[in-house]
């Protein structure tokens, strides 16, 4: 990291179990100068099952949030002076099933939410996690992949049209997202 310091950032994916181990702490800092959450600041984590289930109702157009496996990551990189990549706001993967469904059903027959809804909903989440970041920690993140993994190789048109995101809204949810991220940002 010292060496490249002038240039670029030198940065790696960190677990949840990196963030426990001292060896790996210590090799995080001496080697490094950004993380990104492999997978501790995904949709599943940000999206409060518990509340959200509870109350489908209360909570159908703007999701409960939680932020405590953020904070983890957010807290660990505040303390030692690193940056942070947040990843990522919208995927396909790692974003629960339920999220899609209405009154935020665990069965996989239930019915997707209509379109205003999905929109809402995504709305809601990008807000709720960029205004928790910026709020609680100002200027560590220096980065957000808002969207991840929209295409497909092996689809005729590229998009990953199997992703509830693009089932729900279309292709121009990625345009939404980013949009959305703009605002909020």
């Amino acid at each position: 990291k010292k060496v490249y310091e002038p240039y670029f950032k030198i940065g790696t994916s960190v677990s949840a179990k990196n963030l426990v181990s001292e060896r790996a702490k210590e090799e995080l800092k001496k080697h490094y100068n950004s993380i990104t959450a492999e997978n501790g600041m995904k949709p599943m984590y940000y999206l409060d099952a518990e509340a959200n289930k509870a109350n489908p109702e209360k909570y159908n157009l703007e999701p409960a949030l939680n932020f405590d496996m953020a904070r983890k990551f957010l807290d660990f990189a505040k303390e030692n002076g690193l940056s942070l990549r947040g990843h990522v706001l919208v995927w396909h993967g790692q974003t629960p099933f339920w999220f899609y469904k209405e009154n935020y059903s665990d069965d996989m027959d239930a019915p997707l939410v209509d379109k205003e809804t999905m929109l809402a909903r995504m709305e809601h989440m990008i807000k709720g996690v960029l205004t928790f970041v910026q709020t609680e920690y100002p200027g560590l993140i220096y980065a957000w992949d808002v969207v991840n993994e929209a295409a497909e190789e092996n689809e005729e048109d590229g998009w990953r049209k199997r992703s509830f995101w693009h089932k729900i809204i279309g292709e121009e949810f990625v345009l939404h997202a980013f949009r959305f991220a703009r605002k909020y940002a």
